[in-house]
């Protein structure tokens, strides 16, 4: 193949596929086949590339040219992961936009075999592309991708985190990379094969500008954007006005119900290998019977697990009926305007992942309307995913929304709804090079800082790209030091001016990983704040110095808790630049009271005395600030040898550090700290006999918990576990024995970052104590260890909750006017 030219190429980075297309040598857009793994030693190019990871299991011979061990991809992985359960990475991108999770943890596959290789979300979309890049420049090879402009698309939804990883994602790919939102993709896509004058039509027809809704139905999510179109001058020129929240709810979802009811009809479960045929049988079975002309019932054939093949084979069918009940009624049902999503008991399929609790698409499609339409209805509407193969979906779609707009609301023609969003990322690119209309990008949503309890606008809704926005306001940071910042996005339609400040109670707000941002340098710095929007439609914050020199803050992406649909998030803590921490007479009080502390020549009463000591000078303990608390944790721990000189000595410093360094995370120059902590934790205590020492140890422990990370965990875990496990398990305790089980216990409850397993069996042994230490310390323990939502650690250590079912069973049925 020749190498093409003007060297663009796009690439849809789909949750299901991955597809490549390319300006070939005549300009025209073409699809790019990758070659890839189709048998064991079978390769073909195909046009889809199946976005699967697969382990093979010891013994299993797969020729591997694409430098992917110990994983392979391709359409071969797919197949096998078909056939093997627990050894296959799907959905790996609806895992990028998983802020529940830390994204880049080796998670998945997520509850899989336990001899099955791990790898994090943010690799597993690496190696994709890495897959690309090797078929490509064997194909080109004196065109390298790299050597490309390459467009590589994002949902709409994609918050600046998920965006931003999947940038990282392309680097460590090897590629360099322009982000488009994918139903832009699909714009452009039409715009570069459709008929100029039906458009303009369109806009001719319309009152004011044209507004056109895309909606994007791929395998896993289902984005929604609104554009508007208008003439001007002659011209007509495009703008994306609004994009949709995100989705977990695509086509798969359609396919996965339809599986499962056809395994009840069965009536035996099915094996994984069982499933996966059952799986694409009934992708088939769905577009036949949602087809021009449908039969009235489509026979579903399987081969099951028995040694014959006749007599092994499972037998079922779909009929017309079934799937315009399930598809039609339950995701594109019927409804009006003003419905909105509902918030069902459980989601349709979790697999970890948390899928929209309501499957009505259009549900979902009315509530975007209804928050970004103006009040008006789409002119026009354009269908883009595999869903819309099926043209009773397309139907039903159509006819709603002319119903609620009270008039025909035309279907832009689309071609390839496979294809169409690479191939308009490369259309894109022609467009920017001035050949076809570009579209217009504003900010989707408006972003607000954390400061004072508020949410500080710094770039509002509607600001164009590359324009630079200074926020009213001066900060004087520390050379030296992190500062951090907590930020939000409006989930609706409000517009507020730059540097407003505004109640995060009102309104419907998504929290995205804090800011962070370290200046080089020592003593003190005034700046300001500016922010713009880049065109991968990510928001650039940056300080700017009395120099002109910026520094831009970065994420970070610890996971974060996630919030339940549009509600209001808690109040903020003030931000580190409004802090207002003691005078500074106090804090120069406070930190010479803990240097008392590393004096020999201090007595019993100084050391038992310096707690109450520090509260006589800055007030109550509670009420004193995260600054003032982390500069005394600074002093304590450069004291810290001290605290082996006596048992007050070592109570008091970890009853202080503790609740000094409160939880442990979230503050500028936490990791440092607890990574001076982390070493004294390996030396039992230099008191082991007194109980009040122990106590204030754990419960230090137990308030630094969301500090430690999963090493530091993992090996306290292993240290006290002995002391939490039945004989059988033959685990060795310590010589010595702690002398404060309920605190040891409740701060083995706070170490969210160990394998679910060990906290699933440390709660089963809690379960037994539950006839001899019914105390509400027993049960708050029980909670945090069964938890659904973690406090602070990613999803993927939630205990299994089969386990915790089980649990909550057993106090359910539990006597309780039995129990002392």
């Amino acid at each position: 193949m020749g190498s093409p030219s003007p060297g663009i190429v796009g690439i849809d980075l789909g949750t299901t596929h991955t597809v490549v297309a390319h300006v070939d040598a005549s300009g025209a857009i073409a699809v790019f086949p990758v070659a890839q793994r189709v048998g064991p030693r079978e390769e073909e190019p195909r046009a889809l590339l199946p976005s699967v990871l697969y382990a093979p299991v010891e013994g299993e011979e797969v020729q591997d040219p694409y430098g992917a061990a110990p994983w392979i991809s391709g359409l071969f992985a797919r197949l096998r992961g078909l056939e093997v359960p627990g050894r296959s990475v799907v959905s790996a991108k609806s895992w990028l936009a998983h802020a529940g999770v830390d994204r880049t943890a080796a998670i998945l596959p997520w509850g899989g075999a336990d001899d099955a290789p791990r790898i994090s979300p943010l690799e597993a979309s690496a190696r994709y592309l890495g897959h690309v890049r090797t078929a490509w420049n064997l194909a080109h090879p004196v065109a390298p991708l790299e050597a490309q402009e390459v467009v590589l698309t994002v949902p709409a939804s994609f918050d600046d985190a998920a965006r931003d990883l999947t940038r990282l994602a392309a680097e460590q790919a090897g590629l360099t990379v322009t982000l488009l939102e994918e139903p832009l993709a699909a714009f452009y896509h039409y715009l570069h094969h459709a008929r100029d004058a039906e458009l303009r039509g369109i806009v001719e027809a319309a009152a004011d500008d044209a507004r056109v809704l895309v909606v994007d139905i791929g395998g896993g999510t289902t984005d929604l954007s609104l554009l508007a179109v208008r003439k001007e001058g002659g011209e007509l020129l495009a703008e994306r006005i609004a994009t949709g929240p995100h989705l977990l709810l695509g086509g798969d979802n359609l396919d996965l119900a339809l599986a499962h009811q056809v395994e009840a009809h069965l009536q035996r479960e099915l094996t994984p290998r069982e499933l996966g045929q059952l799986l694409l049988a009934c992708r088939g079975a769905k577009e036949t019977l949602l087809g021009p002309a449908p039969p009235a019932a489509v026979p579903i054939a399987i081969s099951g697990a028995g040694s014959k093949l006749v007599g092994g084979t499972l037998r079922a069918e779909l009929t017309r009926e079934q799937v315009e009940q399930l598809v039609m009624d339950g995701f594109f049902s019927e409804v009006g305007p003003e419905e909105r999503p509902r918030r069902a008991s459980s989601a349709l399929l979790s697999f970890g992942l948390p899928y929209e609790r309501d499957p009505a698409i259009t549900r979902h499609i009315a509530k975007f309307l209804g928050d970004f339409g103006d009040g008006r209805f789409p002119d026009a509407v354009l269908l883009n995913g595999g869903a819309f193969h099926a043209p009773a979906i397309v139907q039903r779609v159509v006819s709603l929304l002319s119903a609620w707009a009270g008039r025909t609301v035309p279907v832009l023609g689309h071609r390839d709804p496979d294809l169409a969003v690479a191939k308009g990322a490369a259309a894109s690119a022609l467009a920017r090079r001035g050949h076809g209309l570009r579209v217009v990008t504003k900010a989707a949503r408006g972003y607000y800082l954390g400061l004072e309890g508020k949410g500080l606008c710094v770039l509002p809704r509607g600001t164009p790209e590359n324009v630079r926005l200074r926020i009213e306001r001066t900060f004087e940071l520390r050379r030296g030091e992190p500062v951090r910042f907590e930020l939000w996005v409006s989930e609706d339609a409000r517009t507020d001016a730059v540097s407003t400040l505004v109640n995060l109670e009102d309104g419907a707000w998504l929290r995205l990983p804090p800011l962070t941002v370290r200046l080089r340098g020592e003593g003190t710095v005034r700046a300001e704040l500016e922010a713009r929007l880049l065109e991968a439609g990510t928001l650039e914050l940056s300080f700017v110095d009395a120099e002109g020199a910026r520094h831009r803050l970065a994420f970070g992406l610890a996971p974060t808790a996630p919030t339940a649909g549009s509600i209001a998030p808690p109040a903020l803590p003030a931000a580190l630049s409004a802090s207002i921490p003691a005078s500074a007479r106090k804090v120069d009080q406070a930190l010479a009271c803990i240097a008392v502390f590393g004096r020999k020549d201090a007595s019993r009463r100084d050391i038992v005395d310096l707690p109450r000591d520090l509260e006589r000078i800055l007030g109550d303990r509670g009420e004193w600030s995260a600054v003032d608390c982390r500069a005394l944790f600074d002093a304590l721990v450069a004291e810290r040898g001290a605290r082996r000189r006596s048992a007050e000595h070592e109570r008091v410093f970890w009853h202080l550090l503790g609740f000094l360094g409160r939880p442990g995370a979230g503050f500028p120059g936490d990791d440092a700290r607890i990574a001076t902590v982390a070493p004294l934790l390996e030396h039992k205590l230099a008191f082991p006999d007194r109980a009040q020492g122990w106590q204030a140890f754990f419960v230090a422990l137990r308030r630094l918990a969301a500090g430690f990370p999963e090493d530091v965990q993992s090996s306290l875990f292993g240290t006290y576990e002995p002391f939490f496990a039945g004989p059988e398990r033959k685990l060795k305790k310590p010589k010595w024995t702690p002398a404060a089980g309920a605190e040891m216990r409740s701060m083995m409850a706070s170490l969210e970052r160990i394998p679910a397993a060990r906290r699933g069996a440390l709660g089963t042994f809690l379960m037994d104590l539950v006839w001899t230490d019914p105390t509400p310390a027993l049960f708050a323990d029980l909670g945090q260890i069964g938890a659904r939502v973690p406090a602070y650690a990613s999803a993927h250590h939630v205990v299994d909750a089969r386990i915790v079912e089980a649990w909550v069973d057993q106090l359910l049925r539990t006597k309780w006017e039995s129990i002392p």
